[in-house]
């Protein structure tokens, strides 16, 4: 094979959620789906929730083996980071419904990470998004042909710890994708 025709691995690097953050969301999920106002929303399997730090796109085995080596090397967290969330609402606003999301208010041990990890990134030639950070954890995505419908903005409060973050590769499946741990960082 050469260079070009590489396998690649399509990656990210996220925050997995504790079981019982999992269960309360799911349990909500649950209860909205059942809601005629969130018929038109394909809803994220609970497995595969997860608050997304970075999304890598294709990766070759050659990058990952990089990456992990750099991420092994250099602990990016400085402790625990506690992720509140104070709310579930379309996202990325109002106005623009492409997902429903659990929003996570603005932390700065979060936002460190998040740095830490774009320079991380950026050292080792790969791809870092560019738009500002804004934690949430995807919900649920608009089906294309009703991303007109508006939902409102649901009061929803949890708290989790996370300990580390992971690296997570994407395989797509017929019915959804399904998300495979490559390793756990602090």
């Amino acid at each position: 094979m050469t260079n070009n025709q590489a396998k690649v691995h399509r990656c990210f690097i996220g925050i997995p959620l504790s079981r019982q953050l999992n269960k309360k969301l799911t349990g909500q999920c649950l209860s909205l789906s059942q809601d005629p106002l969130f018929h038109s929303f394909r809803w994220v399997p609970n497995q595969n929730l997860h608050l997304t730090l970075h999304f890598l796109g294709n990766l070759t085995a050659l990058e990952i083996e990089n990456l992990t080596a750099a991420l092994k090397a250099q602990p990016l967290m400085n402790g625990p980071i506690v992720l509140s969330i104070d709310s579930l609402s379309a996202f990325p606003s109002h106005n623009s419904q492409k997902y429903f999301a659990a929003n996570i208010k603005p932390d700065d041990q979060l936002s460190t990470l998040h740095s830490n990890l774009s320079q991380r990134l950026q050292n080792l030639g790969l791809p870092v998004e560019t738009r500002a950070f804004r934690p949430h954890i995807t919900l649920a995505r608009a089906k294309r042909h009703s991303r007109g419908c508006k939902v409102p903005v649901i009061p929803f409060e949890a708290t989790e710890t996370a300990k580390h973050y992971t690296l997570f590769e994407s395989v797509t499946h017929a019915t959804a994708p399904a998300y495979y741990s490559l390793g756990h960082y602090d």
